[in-house]
């Protein structure tokens, strides 16, 4: 599997996310030509645009299309292909809790620098950028925090994996940081690295787990809802529909009310 490849692609999707969710609602009429020549009106644009597969980790650049507010609700009514997910989650927390770490280089989300200033940089598909490995696990700490608003209501109990998150790998990560920020106060010797070097490999089924549970599991349907203006945007055959109201198909939205009202009060 290409990493690489899948960081530019997660890249480029924050970049037309973030861009498409806040462009102005009138950008395409000023040129209509522009609509009769690709036969795109604004809402099949937004749409098609907004084509991102629905995972966990889009909960750290979704925001709200009215307020902006940030970060949002989330609740699962169903993951996608739920006949086998059962066995591919099992698959990784086995793997978690056997402490093994994926096989070779290429198969595994981390990516791991040594700088000339004995520093450890550190870039996964949750953290992009080589971040010193102090700043990353803070980061990753707050992206922890998200899964705070995560509920799941579906027939298979994500609750299990979301649990090993918000649980065990936090309290794990934060010890991590927190022997790091020890040694750190210390010179940077060639032995303080060697010891980063050593919390770092401990902590990667932790690291692992994280990335690939939050970045490879889709969801199918859902609901995504704003703490502050209490609206509500679905999530439809894995896409999520960030969409303001003038946009937003009346119909589509009763239909997934009608499919839903017994589990979600919308």
């Amino acid at each position: 599997m290409n990493y690489e490849l899948i960081s530019f692609n997660k890249t480029i999707s924050q970049f037309l996310f973030l861009f498409f969710l806040f462009i102005p609602n009138n950008f395409f009429k000023i040129k209509p030509k522009f609509d009769l020549i690709f036969s795109y009106n604004t809402k099949f644009l937004r749409n098609s645009l907004f084509s991102l597969l629905m995972k966990l980790w889009l909960l750290e650049i979704l925001a709200c299309p009215i307020d902006k507010s940030y970060p949002l609700e989330l609740t699962i009514f169903k993951w996608k292909d739920e006949e086998n997910i059962d066995d591919r989650i099992n698959q990784l927390i086995e793997m978690y809790k056997n402490k093994q770490v994926l096989p070779p280089k290429s198969e595994t989300p981390l990516h791991l620098e040594i700088r000339d200033d004995n520093i450890l940089y550190i870039n996964d598909f949750l953290v992009l950028k080589p971040t010193p490995i102090n700043v990353y696990l803070q980061e990753l700490n707050i992206k922890l925090v998200e899964l705070d608003l995560v509920h799941d209501l579906s027939q298979w109990k994500g609750e299990i994996a979301i649990k090993i998150c918000k649980e065990t790998i936090k309290e794990n990560l934060e010890q991590a940081l927190r022997k790091i920020n020890k040694l750190s106060k210390a010179n940077n010797t060639k032995a303080d690295s060697d010891e980063i070097l050593k919390i770092y490999e401990s902590i990667i089924p932790d690291l692992e787990f994280l990335n690939l549970f939050k970045y490879n599991i889709e969801i199918d349907e859902a609901v995504i809802k704003c703490p502050k203006c209490n609206r509500w945007f679905p999530v439809f055959e894995t896409i999520p529909q960030m969409l303001p109201d003038e946009v937003r198909n009346s119909e589509s939205d009763q239909k997934f009310k009608e499919k839903w009202k017994s589990k979600f009060n919308f």
